[in-house]
This record gives C-alpha cells, structure tokens and sequence, in this order.
C-alpha cells in the first residue's frame, strides 16, 4: 500500500514537467521494495516530494515564461512598417503575423482619417482598406487627386518587397472599385539618410525618402521647397521631368484633372503680345513647381527675344515673363566641335576621359551666347562646365561633391554642426540666443543651417552635412555698415531700372525700391502704360539682373 500510495504521489508530481522518466523512476520505486534504509529521523517522504514538487512548479514557470515570450514576439513585437502618404500620412506597425500593432496619424488630415477607428490587431488588408476607403470618403482620393505613396520598412528585405507589391495590388483594386484610376508609388525603405529628414520635417520615412532621391535627380529643387507637396504634386513632377527614381515602383499616371492644359497655358502666356503662336520657334512648355504652387514653364524665341513665362496650372494666371535678347546663332562653320570643347573642358579641371563616368553635353544659350554644357563626374565629385562654342573659352566651372558615393547614415547630426558653428564663430552655447539648425539641400549637397543671435549680431552659418566643414558664414551687423559705403544708392538703382525699361521717371507710378543687404539687390518695381515692371539692380555695381514686365490685371 505504501509503494502504490509512493507511485501516485510521483507522478502527480512530475507528469506534466517530465513524463519520459516517470516508468525509471517507478522501477526504481520496485527494485527498493522491502529494503530497509536507515536514514536520518528528520528526514521524511514528505520533504523528498515537496522538493519534487518545487522543482516542477519552477520547471512550468519556465514554460510560461518562454510561452509568454513567444506570444509577445509573434503578437506585439514590431516587424515591419507601413506608412500611407496622401496629403495625410498614417503610419502602421505590424507584427510577424502581418496584424496591426499601432496605426497613428503623422498629421492633423491623417488624425481625420483615423477618426475613431480602433485598428489594433486587425489583418494588415483589413486595416489598409479601411484607411482608402476613409481616404475617398473624406475626399482625399478623388479624380483631382489619385495618388498614393505606399512606403514600407523592415529587416527582411525580400518579405518587404512582397508586402510592397501585396498592397500596391491591393489599394489599386481598391480604387478602381471606387470608379478613381489610382497612380500608386511604393517602395522599400532603404535610405537612412531620410531618417534625420523625416525627424526635422515630422513627415514619413517614406515621404523623405522620395523627396530626396527626387532632389539629387533634379537639383534646381530644396528638399525645404518640397516638404509641404502632396503625393500627387510630387507625382506629377516626377513625371513631367521623366525621372526614374531607384526602388520607387510606379502605377497608373497622376491626375491632371485639376490644372488647365498646355493649349490653355500658352493661350495665357500669349495674351497680350504683338504676335500670336504661328511667329514663335523653339516652344517647350513643362510643369514645375514655383512658390508653393504647381505652375506651367513656358519657353518660346520671338524673334530675336527668348521669353519665359509662368502660369498658374489652376488660374491660369501669368506669375512672370522674362525676357533675354537672343545673338544671332552661329553656323557649323563658326563653332568648334564637341570633341575639342570636351577636351577643353576636362583639361580645365585636370581630367582626362578616362577618369570620368556619365559624360553628357548639350548646345545651349546662355545669356545669349551659344555655348557647350557639359557634365560628367567622378567618384568624389560632379562636374558641370559651360564651354563657349564659338571660341573654347570656359564660361563657367562648378564642382560639388558626388552624394550617391557618400555611404549611408553618414550625416554628423544636428548636435554636431551646431558645436561646429558655434565653434567657427567663437560663440559659447550658452551666449547663443534663439539658437537653430535645419537640414537642407544647398547647392546640390546636403548641409546644416545654424543660425543664433549674440547681442545685436545674427548669424547664420552653413555646415556641410557629411565632412562637417563651414561652406557659408555670414554676421548681418558685421557686413551692414561696411557695405553701405560700396553702394550706388536707390537713385542711381531706380534710374538705371528706368533707363534700361526705356520709360522716364514722369510716366512711372507707384515706383519703389528696397535693398537686400544679404544679397545686395535693389529690387525696383513701377507701372507704366498698363505695364508692371520688375527690376533686379546690383548694388555695388549698377549691372542689371533681372527684368521682367507683366501686363496689369
């Protein structure tokens, strides 16, 4: 009665904790029936079977533990991340079963789109649909405006890549059940270096990472200039320049529904003019981007006077004309070839063709001079070189440092360009008054805008994102006082504005004239016979920079 009473008591103890040694241990219990065992008088049976029974409550606290783990890492941990870009922009976390962990608004429109929809742990299909489906609803999604940035990030590029393409199939039958034929642009993320664009503009990785591919594709853009773009702005650009930008798929073609036509646009820019569309040469009308607004650039010869006009692609409003006398082009005969500007051009900088990739050249006209331009770049750095085509002289040489051979994640930091800056300056940071730092794209690289205040000084110091060197530096009251001395004054400015307008100072109205110290610019403005004049006089100088007339509305 004893051993059976034994034998039970066991395997109560140890079935569920270790049931492959339950019939040795029964065994053992048999060979030692009827064997005396002296032992000490404290020592009991009860005391063996609780130190069993410890050991088996320990071992299934350990099971918990590793069970509650593995729950926690299948359902919460984060696996992977999406985010959905519009104008509003919602990001999602998903966890390895692909349900939602977190979706969260990156902005007040996305905060609309979220409303009061609790998504959590919802199928990723699920959640995304809601969110489109919110997204048409508020009208976010429409005829006007149908595209979509699908962005997602993870350690596993290739599952990456295949929830990319699930959802991009996805949020496009979405769509087009909803009568709109979508333009879908998705990607993996894979630039860290839009990690610190992302922070600085609160915006999605994703959303940075294409603006700063589109910014190294077309440099004549600012990452800054860009931000503040819906999707399909940014879509239509993308287009309208014939970019193809890397990891970026693209579906459908964005909506034009909501800017007048080319036809409508050189109507406008017309209007007014001593000649119509039969006497203009050389027409190329694009989308671009100017002062926050999606604007048509319109370029035509009249003549011997190459214009450039902006219009509005939604008012069709005209916002500038500009104006270049054109030199009579030269013939073959008078040129030299491309060839021999080609080697003019590298022996300039101390190259030869061998040592340079992606060489591309181009006859154009600057400032009325047919000339090369040349591009080609290196390892290190890329090249642009305005060669004279009539006699080989070298118009212009700019370098910049080659971005795509900068590794990732190699920016120095906020923190550090302001210790630079303030360093430069020989400022201590607690001196440093309304103290800033802005990552922006300047001059085709990447850099840091500190700017801070000591007394009555401003400063603003531009720190180079990668090496960390000062590129600009400049104190307003340092130069103020000095330069005004060099200027010729707004008489002079306003008399050579109107000289060069041809009109005199009895028929100009409503005339003014403001300096820009920083960029030492006198900005001349007046009407005369329903004409609105524009000028840019150099202030030290008198040259004139820039002209442009409109007619009054």
């Amino acid at each position: 009665m004893r051993n059976r009473e034994l034998n039970r008591k066991v395997k109560e103890a140890i079935s569920d904790a270790t049931p492959d040694i339950l019939d040795s241990i029964i065994n053992d219990c048999e060979k030692k029936k009827g064997t005396v065992i002296i032992m000490p008088k404290q020592t009991t049976q009860k005391s063996g079977i609780r130190n069993i029974l410890a050991m088996a409550a320990a071992f299934a606290l350990i099971l918990t533990g590793l069970g509650f783990s593995m729950f926690y890492y299948q359902n919460w941990a984060v696996a992977s991340t999406v985010s959905l870009d519009v104008n509003p922009g919602i990001e999602i976390t998903l966890n390895r079963q692909e349900r939602v962990v977190q979706a969260k608004a990156l902005n007040e429109d996305g905060a609309i789109i979220l409303g009061n929809m609790d998504l959590k742990n919802t199928d990723m299909d699920v959640a995304v649909h809601a969110i489109i489906g919110s997204l048409l609803k508020n009208g976010y999604l429409n005829d006007e405006a149908n595209s979509i940035l699908i962005s997602v990030d993870g350690k596993n590029t290739e599952k990456m890549a295949a929830i990319r393409n699930l959802l991009s199939e996805k949020v496009d039958e979405i769509l087009l059940d909803n009568g709109v034929e979508g333009a879908v642009m998705s990607q993996v993320v894979a630039d860290r270096n839009a990690e610190e664009i992302a922070k600085t503009y609160q915006i999605s990785l994703g959303k940075a990472q294409l603006i700063d591919q589109f910014c190294k594709a077309n440099p004549r853009y600012s990452i800054k200039e860009l931000v503040g773009m819906t999707v399909n702005e940014l879509n239509v650009l993308t287009q309208s320049a014939g970019l193809t930008l890397q990891n970026l798929n693209v579906t459908g073609a964005p909506s034009l529904k909501a800017y007048i036509t080319p036809e409508e646009a050189l109507k406008a820019a017309l209007q007014g003019k001593s000649f119509t569309q039969a006497d203009i040469t050389e027409l190329d009308i694009e989308l671009e981007h100017e002062q926050g607004i999606i604007v048509y650039e319109i370029e035509f010869n009249a003549g011997s006077v190459e214009y450039e006009i902006l219009v509005n692609a939604t008012t069709a409003d005209v916002i500038r004309t500009e104006t270049d006398e054109n030199e009579p082009a030269i013939s073959e005969g008078q040129k030299i070839s491309w060839e021999e500007a080609q080697q003019r051009a590298l022996a300039h900088v101390g190259l030869t063709a061998s040592d340079v990739q992606n060489l591309t050249w181009e006859l154009d006209r600057e400032h009325g001079i047919v000339c090369y331009e040349i591009e080609f770049e290196t390892s290190e750095k890329e090249y642009d070189i305005t060669v004279d085509a009539a006699s080989g002289e070298i118009l212009e040489a700019c370098a910049e440092r080659n971005d795509d051979a900068v590794p990732q994640g190699q920016y120095i930091g906020q923190d550090r360009a302001t210790e630079l800056a303030l360093a430069y300056a020989g400022v201590a940071a607690a001196d440093a008054e309304d103290l800033s730092c802005e990552l922006d794209e300047e001059d085709g690289k990447m850099a840091y805008n500190v700017e801070f205040e000591v007394g009555e000084t401003e400063y603003a110091i531009t720190v180079d994102a990668v090496d960390g060197s000062i590129l600009n530096a400049q104190t307003e009251q340092d130069n103020a006082s000095a330069m005004q001395e060099q200027y010729i004054g707004s008489e002079k400015a306003k008399a050579l504005a109107l000289s060069h307008a041809g009109v005199s100072v009895s028929d100009a109205e409503n005339l003014s004239c403001e300096l820009d110290e920083d960029d030492k610019i006198y900005s001349i403005e007046f009407e005369a016979d329903k004409m609105e004049y524009e000028l840019e006089v150099d202030a030290v100088n008198g040259e004139i920079l820039k002209s442009e007339t409109e007619a009054e509305d």
